[in-house]
């Protein structure tokens, strides 16, 4: 099977599956033909494609010959039987094939994020890879620098399985404390910077949490005790990674202590400790590997065709998965340089973006959306970058379109992933508008899908929903001491999310919602995004999430929360009467309540459980 996906400036993207050979010669030459005249150069990305005979490759010479004398074929990501094929009869003159790197498909990037930072700092020493406040720094400097923290904390007692948290705002710092914690075999526990201590001593009790490591915390400028009280939870000692590492003074302490801590660190080792948000609940712990984490970078990089050359703008938080993985293993792993964000404000991603000519910009709907409205975004030049994963939330058909508008040379890649496995799917770097409007794209090699019927466990057909379960190399070992009736594995190596899904006859994902966010009003299944991605379309509203409220005969009414657009203010009955062209009458919200903004969690997300608790306290007083 073969396809064109899109078509532009006189190139022609198409993507190859399954096998190319006499049965289906016919259809690949039908293809072309829909090609444009003036197309001099063809893409096709094989990474789907299983085998090309010899009736495939003739249909690819006439191809050639029709094209200008000056025209290319590219195949990208053929594996090895392609390749094969192409080298003994000839046709890689005539084409260019570049094989898909294979590490990441077989598992073969076996080794810890210890050995993989030494091995970057002995073949790219002097190469940069950090920007941060005005300053360049290089993978050497990285190496020593982390080099020197891991000898700080080896002498607060810090060791191979020691658990220590790292909490702070994204700095370079927090990247060389990171290193340093894999230098010595302990476990990096990724911490919220806008948490409490109270919360901190939470997660202290359900991490076994023995080292606290702390730059820029926020909180402590106005809480004086603030360190006080993370130690009453049983933290064991406490290291200023802010104040302890000022690169250019202690840069001579390296030497004596370059041969330190040359122990193995083995790949599967557990080295990443994650939490849940808690936001609809108590958080949980979340182990990971570096084979896993590694593994799923390198396929993700790969997707998105990262190189050396790329910069990735990273705005982020590095404690939450989507900024710790897209933003920042995605690139290091890749050989990329990482631009680390002074702050969230958008004329601050305009100017160091535009200024620096970074090419990736990874970040959350709310995030992106915000740019794009700066009054001041058509002062910048934004043409230098070429792609953007937007996960974390859902974005609604038309704000993705407007987006896609406002920066119309970006690769948008719409994905998906969570904490418990990130990332798991996304679409490709040249998919049609279609499926980055509607899609949260396919599985990457290292992870496995499936949809299940909620009801019966059994597999879900094309286009039926049900909930998403998921398998790989990537995903999470274990939630920490959880009971095991509560873990989320299945006895088969299922993790089940709670996440519901379509998946296409393609295999492309659709994502409909939460099992726990499902509206039941009256014994009709109501999916909260549905309603909201209507809704959105009307001029006079900016965003808005559905609710199910509690109802005393239907069990569940539904309930909008909208952020009217600027200038508007909008009238419930009009908003009704909106959806009635466009809704079945039982999903139409009966309650709106309207906000300047929704309470956001600290990586982006919606805080569901206070928008939730205002909502319902405003419901309750009319």
């Amino acid at each position: 099977m073969i396809s064109i996906i899109k078509q532009e400036k006189g190139s022609a993207y198409l993507s190859a599956a399954g096998k190319l050979g006499v049965d289906t010669a016919p259809e690949l030459r039908e293809t072309l033909e829909l090609l444009s005249a003036d197309t001099c150069e063809v893409i096709i990305d094989a990474e789907e494609l299983q085998y090309i005979s010899s009736a495939g490759l003739r249909e690819l010479l006439i191809l050639k010959k029709r094209l200008p004398k000056d025209g290319r074929i590219r195949i990208l990501n053929a594996r090895e039987p392609v390749c094969e094929v192409f080298r003994f009869t000839g046709f890689d003159q005539f084409v260019e094939v570049e094989p898909v790197r294979e590490d990441y498909l077989q598992g073969k990037e076996y080794y810890s994020f210890k050995t993989m930072l030494r091995q970057k700092a002995r073949e790219r020493q002097d190469a940069p890879v950090i920007w941060y406040n005005e300053e360049t720094f290089t993978w050497g400097e990285l190496e020593k620098y982390s080099q020197i923290v891991a000898w700080d904390l080896s002498r607060l007692g810090v060791k191979k399985g020691s658990h220590v948290g790292i909490c702070g705002k994204n700095t370079l710092n927090w990247v060389v404390t990171f290193f340093a914690i894999q230098k010595l075999g302990a476990i990096a526990m990724l911490l919220n910077v806008q948490q409490k201590p109270s919360e901190i001593n939470i997660l202290t009790e359900i991490g076994d949490m023995e080292f606290f490591c702390y730059g820029d915390i926020p909180m402590m400028e106005k809480d004086e005790a603030y360190l006080e009280k993370v130690m009453s939870g049983g933290i064991r000692a406490c290291y200023d990674f802010g104040k302890n590492l000022c690169c250019e003074s202690r840069k001579e302490e390296y030497p004596p202590i370059a041969g330190l801590f040359d122990e193995p660190v083995e790949a599967d080792d557990p080295c990443v400790f994650l939490f849940t948000s808690g936001s609809t609940g108590r958080p949980k712990g979340i182990m990971h590997s570096a084979y896993g984490l590694l593994n799923s970078a390198y396929a993700l990089g790969h997707r998105l065709r990262m190189t050396p050359e790329d910069k990735s703008y990273v705005v982020l938080p590095l404690y939450h998965i989507l900024g710790f993985m897209d933003s920042f293993i995605v690139v290091l792993v890749s050989g990329g340089m990482i631009y680390i964000a002074p702050d969230t404000h958008t004329q601050s991603m305009l100017e160091i973006i535009s200024r620096h000519r970074c090419t990736v910009l990874h970040c959350v709907p709310t995030l992106i959306l915000a740019m794009v409205n700066n009054p001041e975004f058509s002062r910048y030049d934004l043409t230098c970058i070429r792609a953007s994963m937007l996960g974390g939330a859902p974005m609604a058909s038309s704000q993705m379109e407007m987006v896609q508008n406002m920066l119309p040379d970006n690769h948008f890649i719409s994905g998906y992933g969570l904490s418990e496995m990130a990332p798991v799917c996304c679409t490709e770097y040249v998919d049609s508008r279609e499926h980055i409007l509607s899609s949260v794209g396919h599985p990457l090699p290292c992870a496995e899908a499936l949809v299940l019927d909620p009801a019966t466990g059994r597999p879900c057909g094309p286009g039926e929903t049900g909930e998403l379960v998921l398998r790989g190399v990537n995903m999470m070992l274990c939630y920490y001491k959880l009971d095991i009736d509560r873990q989320s594995i299945d006895g088969e190596g299922w993790l089940h999310t709670d996440d519901l899904v379509t998946m296409d006859e393609d295999g492309y994902l659709h994502f409909r919602g939460r099992i726990k966010e499902l509206i039941i009003r009256g014994g009709e299944n109501i999916m909260p995004n549905e309603v909201a991605a209507a809704l959105v379309t009307h001029p006079q509203v900016r965003d808005v999430k559905v609710m199910g409220v509690p109802h005393e005969i239907l069990g569940e009414e539904v309930a909008a929360c909208v952020i009217p657009a600027e200038g508007q203010n909008p009238d419930p009955e009009d908003l009704r009467k909106y959806l009635e062209d466009r809704l079945a009458p039982f999903k139409i919200p009966v309650y709106y309540v309207f906000y300047p903004e929704f309470p956001l969690l600290a990586n982006g997300k919606i805080d569901w459980i206070s928008l939730k608790k205002d909502m319902l306290e405003q419901l309750s007083g009319r």
